[in-house]
């Protein structure tokens, strides 16, 4: 045992350049220490890299010395908490075999959660407003749900589609926020003839929930579907969406627009269960008026086909 640490410190002197840059470079270090098959020294100098991008390289180092002491449990829970932290991380071609076909299956094993996990972060970006977060967000779990791993999955499409649906929805919003703070263009000055005037006809107002002076619509028949989650991990994740109907003089609904979808399976049938709506009309003054409604609904996590919430 005492030569072999000798070879060890040995080898490890010979990587570096002095004994100063071996307290400054720990990955390198082990990485050594590693190649002479000292591999519990190897780990306790893995420990001291803490932060910065070493710290994928140290996890791998460190499930290959765990296979190298023979604890494969070890070195597949170090592999997962990897890819579990870095979904996106990827081996070079002349890693071990060994420890490449221990990442693939970690892999299968993880990234479902884990873009999971990701989706749900990216929804809550959204919620709170931080776009520009959300965008990116959404972008890598789009990207994780492509891998080969995940992508024949069944729960991979549904949660892709929704992904995609989100990141057109946060560009969409992006766009508004940027036409929003752009200064108007500068109109040049021209004096045109006077005209005769004319009355323009007056487009037929819809009023809103902002409209205090109108008695909003009362539902009479407003029955949605129910929900009956397509996966498990769909089943697991709380939707809250929002759709805007217009109600005419009748009570009868005359368009329906998603503007929070949930999920693209469901939006479809809520949208087409909402044209079959019936309210006593919003009323101004005791007449009959148009009003455009908010509907919230809200899918939560249970068995399959209870009735989902709204408001």
């Amino acid at each position: 045992m005492k030569t072999v640490q000798l070879v060890a410190v040995l080898v490890w002197s010979a990587s570096l350049s002095a004994g100063a840059q071996e307290a400054k470079e720990p990955l390198a270090a082990a990485k050594a220490l590693y190649l002479a098959a000292s591999y519990q020294e190897a780990l306790a100098a893995l420990d001291t890299v803490t932060s910065g991008d070493d710290m994928d390289e140290a996890a791998k180092y460190r499930a290959l010395c765990l296979l190298g002491l023979n604890r494969p449990g070890d070195a597949e829970a170090a592999i997962e908490h990897l890819i579990e932290r870095r979904p996106m991380f990827t081996l070079d071609a002349l890693d071990s075999p060994k420890l490449r076909s221990m990442f693939r299956d970690a892999r299968v094993r993880v990234l479902p959660t884990a873009a999971t996990n990701l989706y749900q972060q990216a929804r809550a970006s959204f919620d709170r407003g931080e776009l520009a977060t959300a965008k990116d967000q959404f972008a890598t779990v789009i990207e994780l749900l492509g891998q080969p791993e995940v992508a024949s999955q069944p729960s991979a499409a549904d949660l892709k589609l929704l992904s995609t649906e989100f990141a057109k929805l946060v560009d969409q919003q992006l766009a508004e926020r940027e036409r929003a703070a752009a200064p108007p263009p500068a109109v040049p000055a021209v004096t045109l003839p006077a005209e005769p005037a004319s009355e323009a006809p007056t487009p037929e107002r819809i009023y809103s929930e902002n409209d205090t002076t109108v008695v909003p619509p009362v539902p009479l028949s407003q029955t949605i579907p129910p929900w009956v989650p397509p996966t498990m991990e769909v089943r697991s994740i709380t939707f809250v969406g929002a759709i805007d109907v217009v109600i005419d003089e009748r009570g009868a609904v005359t368009s329906v627009a998603v503007t929070r979808p949930t999920i693209a399976t469901y939006d479809r049938l809520l949208v087409e269960a909402a044209r079959t709506w019936r309210y006593r009309p919003a009323s101004q003054n005791g007449k009959p008026v148009k009003y455009r409604k908010t509907v919230h609904v809200t899918l939560r996590p249970s068995t399959p086909g209870p009735t989902p919430q709204i408001q």
